[in-house]
């Protein structure tokens, strides 16, 4: 399966491979709609992340295979798009400690991949009201939004590499596809502009980004 979204992303609300064919590559629906909350297959349907098809079965639209699939390996194209981090033990690239190329969607993968990137990041205790509290280098809300924008705002029609976090032991880079759509001294003050409407919009509906 090859995705390639225009600037609105409207390649993410196409069906994909036969749901009842192909349920090993996603979650179940049951896991799905526990995470986002709908109570059933035709609320997927409204939301076009199921399509039903002539067989009486379900298609399975681009979005939610990139969201929720189980093993990005077995989608054709795609294989490489998992959220990779990559550990470095100095400043420069020459040794790895640790190198993960993620396997899961990125609705399903977010939460594990942004605990696993702040284990790298150095941080202190420190004790606030009687209470010890973990205060990190780089704040763990910053490193969220950031990982957030670059899974949303990424170019399907590019290379087929996915979203890469790279922990050096002075900063963290993550990067992406595709060129920034606004003007890089503009981000601060510039309109919202996103690649991927639908998977912005997911992204907004099950809390992992944030409306600006």
């Amino acid at each position: 399966m090859a995705v390639e979204p225009g600037p609105g992303g409207n390649a993410l609300s196409q069906p994909t491979e036969s749901y009842a064919k192909n349920s090993s590559l996603i979650v179940t629906v049951q896991d799905w709609a526990g995470w986002i909350a709908y109570t059933s297959i035709d609320d997927l349907c409204r939301e076009d992340l199921l399509f039903k098809n002539l067989s009486g079965g379900y298609d399975v639209s681009n979005l939610l295979a990139v969201s929720a699939v189980k093993n990005f390996a077995k989608l054709i194209g795609l294989e490489r798009r998992g959220i990779r981090v990559i550990k470095y033990t100095g400043t420069s690239k020459v040794d790895a400690e640790y190198d993960a190329q993620g396997a899961l969607g990125y609705v399903m993968a977010f939460d594990n991949a942004l605990q696993k990137i702040m284990t790298f990041i150095p941080h202190k205790e420190e004790l606030v009201t009687g209470l010890r509290v973990e205060k990190f280098n780089i704040p763990k809300i910053s490193v969220r939004e950031i990982l957030s924008n670059a899974i949303v705002h990424q170019d399907f029609s590019g290379a087929d590499a996915g979203p890469i976090v790279e922990v050096f032991s002075d900063r963290i880079v993550i990067t992406n596809c595709g060129s920034p759509l606004i003007e890089t001294d503009r981000f601060v003050d510039a309109p919202s502009k996103s690649r991927n409407q639908q998977l912005s919009r997911l992204f907004l509906s099950v809390g992992l980004s944030e409306l600006k």
